[in-house]
């Protein structure tokens, strides 16, 4: 996959803290657009930020990433390796980012998971409600696996096999 928005984009891992970045997170995490799409909604106090990012970084099987387009903090990416073999995965961006860059942040990271050693199998979940981010994964080859009921929501399970992934690369 060769476009020009690929050069616009960097995805950096989080390997320490410093203020700047703790409070641009905080503001994307804090975004309409990005809550209404969270399982928690409420507006995220920086104390409890700050717990939550102090927390992943320590945990040696979750990863955290900068999503930096144009030289900008534009969203996070967030993995967490649940077994072995497979990773659970979320990325959100800033609304005021082209949408075009979700389809690119999509491969780019589909492609650093798969890189990482002995993982076969991604994961993520998506609120039914949120047409688009399935579409968009389906796509991508992500396959529906399961729903689960949270509050009032169908939360959909969504799985990609690395073998599904290799079919779809050259039509990607």
């Amino acid at each position: 996959m060769k476009n020009k928005y690929l050069k616009n984009i960097k995805i950096t891992r989080i390997t320490r803290l410093d203020n700047k970045l703790i409070i641009r997170i905080l503001s994307l995490r804090n975004q309409i657009e990005v809550r209404k799409n969270m399982i928690n909604r409420e507006i995220i106090r920086l104390k409890d930020h700050i717990n939550w990012m102090k927390k992943i970084l320590n945990i040696k099987n979750e990863y955290i990433y900068t999503i930096i387009i144009k030289q900008k903090v534009q969203g996070v990416l967030r993995i967490t390796k649940t077994s072995k073999n497979k990773v659970e995965w979320a990325f959100y961006l800033d609304k005021s980012c082209q949408k075009i860059y979700g389809s690119f942040i999509e491969y780019l990271s589909i492609r650093k998971m798969f890189n990482f050693k002995y993982i076969n199998c991604i994961n993520c979940k998506v609120f039914d409600f949120n047409s688009s981010v399935i579409s968009l994964h389906q796509k991508f080859g992500f396959e529906k696996i399961g729903i689960e009921k949270i509050n009032k929501d169908n939360l959909i399970s969504l799985m990609l096999s690395k073998k599904n992934w290799t079919k779809k690369i050259p039509a990607i």
